[in-house]
């Protein structure tokens, strides 16, 4: 490919990389985290002129006794067809429900942003990549009192 063929590839392209959002890979070292949910992004990518759905869930660690990671966010989970287990396994671990309809496990995405859980953080040998698998949900509401 010529330079200014490459030149012009870049002009083609260049609103959609402003308009594109970068985030931080950054990933806790293996362990068990107290992890506030924090939110869902939705979206879909094109690859070979197929368009694929994607959900995005992020944490933020709630641990003062780590203060060096304290508040810091990362990816509990990266999640398109490909990975169906893996987003099946943890919309049914944060609900506490079996939920087998895509459409509803979207859908109760939309209701876990706030839930305070415990997550494993592992890396895989093979791929290199992190897993975070949701251990429990921790209660954050308040026991009654009792008279």
């Amino acid at each position: 490919m010529s330079d200014l063929n490459f030149a012009k590839l870049l002009g083609e392209n260049a609103a959609a990389f402003a308009e594109a959002e970068a985030f931080d890979d950054w990933m806790p070292p293996e362990g068990e985290y107290t992890t506030l949910i924090k939110k869902v992004k939705r979206g879909s990518y094109t690859k070979d002129g197929i368009e694929i759905p994607f959900w995005r869930i992020s944490g933020q660690i709630h641990d003062p006794s780590l203060p060096e990671m304290d508040q810091k966010e990362y990816s509990v989970g990266f999640f398109t067809p490909a990975s169906f287990r893996g987003l099946k396994t943890a919309i049914n671990a944060l609900t506490g429900t079996q939920i087998n309809d895509l459409a509803a496990a979207d859908a109760a995405l939309d209701t876990i942003e706030g839930l305070l859980v415990k997550a494993g953080v592992k890396k895989n040998i093979k791929s290199g990549y992190f897993n975070v698998n949701i251990l429990s949900v921790i209660p954050t509401e308040a026991a009654p009192e009792v008279a």
